[in-house]
Parts: structure tokens; sequence; C-alpha cells
């Protein structure tokens, strides 16, 4: 604030007493000497302090009806002699010499005629930087240009006669009503001789806008009058809400940057934000404020640079060229270096060249990069180290690839792979027939909408010889762009494995058959002499029995003849079963049969077995199971081979049959399940006895006889009457095999089995 400005706020009783002085004489007056010589020193002041300096002539000028321009000039020189001898620096002077020579020049202009046209005083009335009317009861007589320009009215004629009450909304902001409120400022302006007021006025597109006006009382042609100033404060409330909202952006940025932000003059630091202290780990900005950069770092730089010489060196070169930006090494309160990337940029703050230092922290970047070169050498390690061919390829061909892959297509150089399509390196036509050049277009279509495809291709070699190989397409991002990485194995030694594992099952499968048909035939030749052989030794012992006393160290040897013959023939039928299955020989006869019957016959045949190791057999037979469609024979087999194999691996114990129906309408079945408590196997090798030749591994079952083809040949059977053969065990508890047959088993299932 300039320094005369003091003393008329500190004199402002007596300046006003003096000016209302020269205001008085013995005419009567119809306004307030010292309210207007008040004003006049309030808007002396906001001259000098840089407002318009208009505000001064329009009050200076708007008591001339009032008053004779002699005595407003003598209040100037009042005004004058105390301002000139408070004045005491060059500039208040010449604002003095300013505001009064503009007031003059005013005064002189407004009273240069005679009459009421004379003290409308045109010259600042029309050239107002403000809306100014003149108004009376009636309404407004007069305006300056200024207020066609804010209320948007086309010519003087239109805006004369209207009330101030019209250019307003119908309501002002607290609700009053703007006709009533315009009445009240009126009769007060009136009464006092002047106010100011805040209001709402009303343009002719309907419009609003906030504005200052001040109404002043003056003398026209013989009746009282008001000159009504409008500023529009638009403008103001605009430009003070933008540097609200300046302030509250900078201010949010400032302080919310994950930077830290510092102001730095010549002189060292002056303010910083809340990240500063942060990222230096300092409690306070009294740590920081007048504090030299160098400060906050190591002795050196990396380069060998003393941190402080080269800081001053960064900060001299952003106050020459408006701007710095380099990397350095910072150092935290506690010791710690750590990298950050520094901007310096110049502004003018508060007259001076200040710097604006944002630092940022590139600890997790230097260690993001490091990891990303590290990264880089690995997959170029593994790039160039691959036995498969590796090829980055865009929508325009390939664009790099590793040395397998010139290697395995036999090109001589990047150069000449680099560019090219897929196409290029694969015959004419694929394998089906296909066009390798749409077909390959197809496949890396495909790779980049589902971010891979795996396929097997016909490639050729620059040689012109095709071979197949294994192809893996995978999109990723690469440098901002979606590629693909084509891997490529060759797969030609591969494939001729395959052709020769398939050409050696295919000859074993052969022998396998031949040696089933060679069995299977051999049926009626190994059992015809093995029959004569047990039939002999049964009529031999016959007639031993018949003559004991003769032949009796002939009866013992014959009977193990016909015994080991027998064990012979069951031996070979396992043998010839399984054989004649995996042969395809096998028939099954299909027919009607009472279950119960079957079941008595199987249990009457097995007595003998059953007494031998002295155990019980009970039988369980649901009363719904009457009959049943299968192969009668096949059933009584497999009932014999559970019930005997219960028989062997128990003793002194209990075996049970059990005959229930299962399934549903749909698909009903038949269950035979037999149970016993003896030697069991262990759960893990249950699946195991299935498998032909297999015995479990308990002592008891390795010492009994057999060829391990019972429960084999029993599940092969029973699948192919539609059922299956299941078991459950606990070792040392006994064991249940059930057999699951359909109850009615179609006439079309009799046909020769499939192997």
């Amino acid at each position: 604030m300039p320094s005369i400005v003091p003393l008329i706020w500190k004199e402002r009783t007596r300046l006003v007493a003096e000016v209302a002085g020269a205001l008085r004489s013995d005419r009567s007056r119809t306004f307030d000497v010292d309210v207007w010589a008040d004003h006049l020193w309030s808007r002396v002041v906001e001259a000098i302090d840089g407002a318009d300096v208009h505000r001064v002539v329009q009050h200076v000028v708007s008591l001339l009806d009032a008053c004779f321009p002699r005595e407003v000039a003598a209040a100037l020189d009042v005004v004058e002699v105390n301002l000139v001898d408070a004045a005491e620096t060059l500039a208040d002077a010449r604002r003095v010499a300013e505001i009064l020579g503009r007031s003059r020049d005013a005064l002189i202009s407004a009273a240069g005629g005679e009459g009421d046209d004379a003290r409308k005083f045109r010259a600042v009335f029309d050239s107002s930087n403000d809306a100014v009317m003149l108004l009376t009861t009636d309404g407004f007589f007069d305006c300056n240009a200024r207020t066609l320009e804010l209320f948007g009215v086309a010519e003087r004629a239109s805006f004369i006669g209207r009330h101030p009450g019209e250019l307003s909304p119908a309501t002002q902001p607290g609700g009053v009503d703007s006709l009533r409120a315009a009445a009240q400022w009126i009769d007060v302006a009136v009464a006092r001789g002047s106010i100011e007021f805040d209001w709402v006025h009303t343009r002719a597109d309907g419009s609003t806008f906030p504005a200052l006006v001040s109404l002043r009382r003056f003398s026209y042609g013989g009746r009282i009058a008001l000159i009504a100033t409008v500023r529009d404060l638009s403008e103001r409330e605009r430009s003070t809400q933008a540097i609200r909202e300046r302030e509250g952006k900078f201010q949010a940025i400032f302080e919310g940057s994950n930077d830290a932000i510092m102001l730095l003059n010549r002189d060292g630091f002056f303010d910083c934000n809340t990240r500063t202290l942060e990222m230096f780990g300092l409690g306070s900005k009294v740590a920081f404020v007048g504090a030299h950069p160098g400060d906050f770092s190591p002795p050196s730089q990396p380069g060998g640079d003393d941190s402080w010489t080269a800081a001053q060196a960064h900060i001299e070169a952003a106050f020459a060229d408006g701007s710095r930006r380099f990397e350095w090494i910072h150092r935290r309160q506690g010791g710690v270096d750590f990298p950050a990337e520094v901007l310096l940029t110049a502004f003018d703050y508060g007259g001076e060249r200040v710097l604006q230092a944002t630092v940022r922290d590139i600890t997790e970047r230097r260690a993001a990069l490091d990891a990303l070169q590290a990264s880089e050498r690995r997959f170029r390690a593994i790039f160039e180290g691959s036995n498969d061919a590796i090829m980055l390829l865009s929508r325009d061909g390939f664009f790099d690839c590793n040395t397998r892959t010139l290697e395995m297509f036999g090109i001589p150089s990047k150069d000449d792979f680099v560019g090219a399509h897929p196409a290029d390196f694969s015959p004419e036509f694929q394998a089906d027939g296909a066009s390798s050049r749409e077909q390959a277009q197809a496949k890396i279509d495909v790779a980049f909408a589902e971010g891979s495809v795996h396929f097997e291709w016909l490639h050729r070699r620059r040689d012109g010889e095709a071979f197949p190989a294994e192809v893996l397409l995978a999109a990723f991002d690469y440098s901002g762009e979606r590629v693909l990485q084509a891997t490529v194995r060759d797969i030609t030694e591969r494939k001729e494995a395959e052709i020769a594992l398939k050409r050696a099952k295919e000859e074993a499968e052969a022998a396998n058959r031949v040696k089933s048909l060679f069995l299977a035939n051999m049926s009626h030749e190994l059992r015809t002499p093995l029959n004569a052989i047990i039939g002999y030794s049964e009529m031999l012992v016959d007639e031993a029995t018949g003559s004991r006393a003769a032949l009796a160290d002939y009866y013992k040897d014959l009977t193990r003849i016909t015994s080991a013959g027998r064990h012979l023939l069951v031996l070979i039928n396992d043998i010839l079963d399984l054989s004649k299955i995996e042969a395809d020989k096998m028939r099954l006869s299909v027919e009607d049969f009472e279950v119960p019957a079957l079941v008595d016959e199987v249990v009457s045949t097995l007595g003998t077995m059953v007494a031998m190791n002295h155990n019980l057999l009970s039988v369980r037979l649901d009363p719904a199971v009457t009959t049943i469609r299968s192969d009668k024979t096949r059933v009584r087999q497999l009932l014999f081979n559970l019930l005997s194999n219960a028989c062997k691996f128990t003793e002194r114990g209990e075996i049970s049959l059990s005959v229930t129906a299962s399934g549903d309408e749909a698909a009903p079945m038949i269950d035979f399940a037999v149970g016993d408590t003896g030697i069991g196997i262990a759960a893990d090798q249950v699946e195991s006895l299935f498998e032909p030749f297999v015995q479990g591994e308990s002592p008891e079952r390795s010492r009994s006889s057999g060829t391990g083809l019972g429960l084999a040949i029993s599940r092969r059977i029973a699948r192919l009457m539609g059922g299956d053969v299941t078991a459950t065990s606990v070792l040392g508890a006994g064991s249940t095999f059930t057999v699951s047959l359909p109850l009615r088993f179609e006439a079309e299932a009799e046909v020769e089995a499939e192997g």
C-alpha cells in the first residue's frame, strides 16, 4: 500500500471536516456535505490503491446540481493541499496529480454550459466503464452507452421511463421481492443522500448478473433525482472463483502428489509438500526450509561429481533455460541413498524468480528396470539356447528368430528370414490338401483372437525337403504391439518312432491272434487224448477196486493219475476259454432258465469241496428272482468259479451265496454275491486279481494250485453277457465277489464275442 494511504485513514476525521467546510455556504442544501466528503476520501484511497479513477470523477461531478462549480473546485483544492503536503514519494505525487487532474477536467467539462444539459456532465457520464443512469420517482430519464450494453438494450429510448425493479428478477437471492426492495433502496438514498448495495439485475435476454449498485442524490430541474452507478461483478466473481479453484487445484496437486514438490530460491528451499518430508524422513518443514539441495545428497554423485557443485550447476541452468530435468542420487535423513528423477521449473512468485523442484523416487523403477534387463538376458539365453525354432511374428510377417530357426529351415541369415510369411516355409498344400497360406493365416487369426493355438504342420526347408512339425503360437504384448511367438519343433523322429511303434503293435497283435487261434483250434486235439487218459485211468481204478487184493500196489498210483488228469483238464479248459475270448471264438447260447434250480445244482456239485476245509455254506435266494435269460452254462461256470475259490481260501469258516434283484425298471439286474470269512486280500490288490495269471500275494494264495485265470475269465464272461464281476475284501477277514447280470440278455447279443 502506498505510504500516503495510512495517513488518510489516520487523519480521516480532520480531512472530511476540511473538505466539508469548503462546500458549505448560505444556500440551502439537499445533501449531507459530511457524507459527500467522507465518500470522496474513500474514493481517493481506492484510486491511489489502484482502482478506477472514474469513481472519484463521478463522485466529484455528482453534486453539480446542488453546488456551484467553484465550491466543488474549492473542495478539490483542500484535497490537493492535504495530499501534496503528505506525499513523500514520487509515486504518491504522480498518483495524486492524476486523480485531481482528471477530476478538475471533468468538473470543467460538466460546468461548461448553462442549464440542465450542462449539468448532466455528458463527457464523464458517457465515458464511464460502469453503467450510469439518471432517475426520478417516475423512472429512468437518461443513461450512458455502457448501460445499454450491460442490459442488452438496443437504444436509449427503449430504456427511458423504466423502473429499476423492471431490470431485476422477481426476487433477489435472499427471497426479497425485487420491486419492493428497489423502492426501499431508492427511499434510503433520497433520505441519506447516497447508498451502496449488492444487487442481481436481469438483461433483456433474461440472463441475470450480480452487480454493485451506488445511488447518489442530486437536484435536477428543481426535483430530487438519483444517479445510479451499476458495476457488473460477473467477471470479478468469475475471476475470484477461478482464483479459488486454481488455488484449490494447486493445493490439491501440491499436497496430493506422490512426488516431493519443493519451492526453491537462490537462498535455498522456502516451502515443500508433505510428501517431501516423508520422502526425506524429516519431522517438519522447519528442518527443511533454508536448506540447499546438496544437504539432501551424498557427498558425490555416481559419476564422481561433488553433489553441492553439481546441484548448483543444475539450479543455474534451470534459472537460465526455464527448466532442467536430470537423474540424481538423494539421501534420506537416516543416511539411506535412493535414485530420483528431478525436474526444476522456473516461475515468478511474489515478484521473485524461483524454482519448483519436483523429485520422484525411482527406486522401484530402477529395480523393475534391472529385473527387466535380467529377464531380457534370461529370455535371450532361452531364446538362443532352445532346441526348438523360436520366431517372433507380427501381422506384417516375421521380425526376429533364434539361431535354431535358421538351422532348421536351412536359411543363411536373419535377413533372409525377416519379413517372410509362415507359408513361405511350407509346401503349397498341407497333408489334408488344404492351402498352406490360407490355413496358416487362419491359425494366426485364431492365435491373435484366443491368445494361443497348438497344431501340427508340414514345413519345408530351403532345399525343398518337407518335414512334420509341432507348432505353438502364443500372443503377447511387445513394444506396445500385439505379436505372436511361434515355437516350431521338428517331430520327424517322433513320427518315425510312432510309425515303428504302430507297426510293432500291429505285429504283436497279429502274433497274439495267431497264438489265440492256434490254442482255440487245438481245443479238440488237447482235450481228446486227455479225456482218454482220464477215462482209462478211471476204468483201471474201478477194476483195481474190485480186486483190491491183487492190484493193491497199483490203486494209489491210478488214483493219482486220475486226479492229475482232472486237474490238468481244468487248467487246459481255463487256458482254452481265455484263448477263445481273446480270439473272438467264444459263443454265447442264450436261453430262459430257472435260477433256483441252477443254484441247487451248483451247491450240490460243490458239497464235497465245502466240507473238505470244514466250512459251512449258506444260501439266501430272493423270492422275487425266478427266471433269467442268459447263457446257463456260463452262469454256472461263474458261480462254480467264485464258490470254489471261496472254499479253497477259507478254513473252518462260513461261505454264503446271496441272490437278489437289483437295477431299475429300465435295466433290471440280478446280483449273485459270494462271501467268505477266509484269508481276504489287501484293498490295493483287489483289482489285480482280475488280471490273467495273477494271484494274491499272501502265502496261502501262493501255495494254492491254479493258473490265476479263474477270476479273469469270470469277469470277461460276465462282461460278454452285459454284466460285470466286482469284489470287496478285508485282509484276514474275508472277501465278497459279486456277479451282476442283466435279467434279460436280449437275443441279438447271441453273436460271436468281441475281444
